[in-house]
């Protein structure tokens, strides 16, 4: 080959790797935390695109089941467009968690994500493994829920998962058709899946709102939903029992940066991730700077107004360097949404944090804790 030509090609190279696509394709950055929605934008959806109350077991209407099934699939699509453009080569796709147990709904987003099985992985449970957790009050448990529990959670890992969620601590509602979700950290069956996330070395995603102390609920949160009870109960007490319960199991608490009560402070991480090797926690940039119900400004956020990463959170962030990961939280619906006012609107600004580490770190939070933490390949 002559000289010319081998310039030619090397040049080419150089051009081929410097341009955004395969810049970005590099980086194999994994998403720990979406959703999928095979809506427009909430509820069921039929074949007229009508929205479509579900049955008494949770499950969209027969007509509909096939529709939905195809509109998920449609939202894979639209969720693997937005990785392609920020880089993210593999998505956790994680269950919300229902009042009812729905095994329909569990197996939809089983198909969807196996259609993807390069760039889609499931994380299960949310709507067949909460409502056992919602349901049965922790000194009601008996040997059979104990049995059961452990059998749904066995075939869901059998059946593909790679983990368990959403699995719900303490959700609290955000309008009047939101719901409130409360189940105590150390409930028996949460220390049950904590026994089987080790034996399989599998991670449990928890959502979990910071609770240091009992005391009322803030009058923004009264004003946003009448669902929400008057008082807020302690969760961090109850979830370090949960902690210690199995050292081997790995819990990694989502929505790190979206803080309802003002008490996930970076101070308080520091102290529970010094404390439990075991624990993880996932970023993401709330988009609201002001709390629900006409509430005060958002505590706690991991930027400040101008998307600056705050100095107290960089800390954090690379003293625990290897247990940091991303969760965008994003809901991809059928229709792909526009504008800045889609709903749970923070894949972008989760993702474009990255860009204010270090390379090494950003490939660190970005991709290389969440192959290990999930076994990922």
């Amino acid at each position: 080959m002559r000289w010319h030509q081998q310039i030619r090609m090397l040049v080419g190279t150089i051009l081929l790797l410097a341009s955004p696509a395969v810049a970005q394709e590099l980086k194999q950055y994994i998403d720990v935390h979406v959703h999928l929605r095979g809506t427009t934008t909430s509820g069921m959806l039929g074949d007229t695109g009508r929205q479509m109350k579900p049955d008494s077991q949770g499950r969209a209407p027969r007509k509909a089941r096939q529709t939905q099934q195809e509109n998920l699939e449609v939202a894979a699509g639209n969720l693997i467009k937005k990785m392609n453009a920020y880089g993210v080569q593999q998505a956790l796709v994680v269950v919300v968690p229902g009042p009812v147990s729905n095994e329909h709904e569990e197996e939809s987003l089983r198909q969807a994500v196996m259609k993807h099985t390069d760039r889609l992985k499931l994380m299960a449970g949310g709507a067949i493994l909460s409502p056992y957790l919602q349901d049965i009050k922790p000194e009601s448990v008996t040997e059979d829920d104990r049995a059961r529990f452990r059998q749904i959670a066995m075939q869901l890992l059998r059946d593909g998962a790679v983990g368990f969620g959403e699995m719900l601590s303490y959700h609290l509602s955000m309008a009047d058709h939101h719901s409130f979700k409360y189940v105590p950290p150390d409930h028996p069956l949460y220390l049950l899946l904590a026994d089987i996330a080790a034996e399989h070395n599998v991670a449990i995603d928890l959502h979990m709102e910071a609770i240091v102390n009992r005391r009322p609920m803030p009058k923004n949160l009264q004003r946003a939903s009448g669902k929400n009870p008057r008082t807020l109960e302690p969760t961090i007490p109850a979830f370090e029992r949960l902690l210690e319960h199995n050292s081997k199991a790995k819990i990694v608490w989502q929505h790190i940066g979206w803080d309802n009560t003002g008490d996930m402070t970076p101070e308080l991480l520091d102290r529970l991730l010094s404390s439990h090797p075991n624990l993880y926690i996932a970023l993401r940039v709330e988009n609201r700077t002001q709390q629900v119900g006409n509430g005060p400004r958002m505590p706690n956020r991991l930027v400040d107004e101008k998307g600056k990463l705050k100095p107290e959170w960089l800390v954090l962030i690379d003293k625990f360097a290897d247990r940091v990961t991303i969760g965008s939280d994003e809901f991809f619906f059928l229709v792909e949404s526009k504008g800045s006012n889609r709903p749970n609107q923070s894949f972008e600004r989760t993702w474009s944090l990255l860009d204010q580490f270090t390379p090494e770190l950003a490939q660190k939070i970005g991709r290389d804790n969440a192959r290990r933490i999930y076994g990922l390949k």
